[in-house]
């Protein structure tokens, strides 16, 4: 076989090259549209966060301590403190909540983590104008392959109407069973009052009876006035149990 030419060797290097460079164009305009593609998934990620009422959370949780690290703007109609605060670490929302309804919070959330499961937690925190505010958040881990939690992702909505009107219908509820404590008490003290104003009657007309077949200042006269007296102040105090029965 005899060598190639430099015209056949200039060709197949030309040809070569000349695939080279569409091969890189090609990835080079791939890598174009999938970083588009990227940037605008992303947009649509950020806006459908934004969109969302509360506050979308992504955090590590470490020693019971939760740290934020993305938060939508939600954050700052939510707490009054701008998701930059909270990434930042100038505010952490353990600074705004009680330490009681805090250890709660962090049991719920250990449990969820240990489980594996979504938690549910609801709590108080302290705006930053100074308002108090009911939070709800829901959420789960998201584990590695090797079974490490890598970072919680939940929610957190404001719910302070909803236990506002919550705690209204209870004390309402509580009302309404004082009321009802309140009418059988008068519907007892009436019917007590009644009958015993019916004994009260018979022992007056028996009184009045003996009284008027004894003999004028007979010595059984006067214990039949002590009688008469004492069931007379009886039945005041049925009318008076009357009266409340009443009211």
């Amino acid at each position: 076989m005899g060598g190639r030419g430099p015209e056949e060797v200039t060709g197949l290097l030309a040809a070569y090259l000349a695939g080279t460079i569409r091969h890189t164009r090609e990835v080079q305009r791939q890598v174009i549209e999938r970083t588009a593609e990227l940037v605008e998934s992303r947009r649509q990620l950020d806006s459908l966060m934004q969109s969302l009422p509360g506050m979308v959370f992504r955090a590590t949780f470490q020693d019971g301590l939760l740290q934020i690290l993305y938060a939508s703007e939600g954050t700052l109609a939510l707490t009054g403190w701008s998701a930059a605060d909270f990434t930042s670490g100038i505010v952490h929302f353990r600074d705004l909540v009680s330490n009681k309804e805090l250890e709660r919070a962090r049991g719920i959330m250990g449990a969820a983590i240990i489980t594996r499961t979504q938690f549910e937690i609801e709590y108080r925190i302290d705006a930053r104008d100074g308002t108090e505010r009911w939070l709800l958040s829901r959420g789960r881990g998201v584990f590695a392959l090797n079974g490490t939690l890598e970072f919680i992702e939940g929610l957190t909505i404001d719910v302070t109407a909803r236990k506002l009107a919550e705690n209204e219908r209870i004390k309402l509820e509580r009302k309404l069973l004082e009321g009802q404590k309140f009418e059988s008490l008068g519907l007892l003290a009436g019917g007590i009052a009644h009958d015993f104003n019916n004994l009260l009657t018979s022992i007056l007309g028996n009184a009045g009876i003996v009284r008027g077949a004894l003999a004028p200042g007979h010595e059984v006269d006067g214990k039949l006035q002590a009688i008469e007296t004492g069931a007379n102040r009886a039945a005041e105090l049925c009318r008076q149990m009357l009266a409340y029965a009443g009211k």
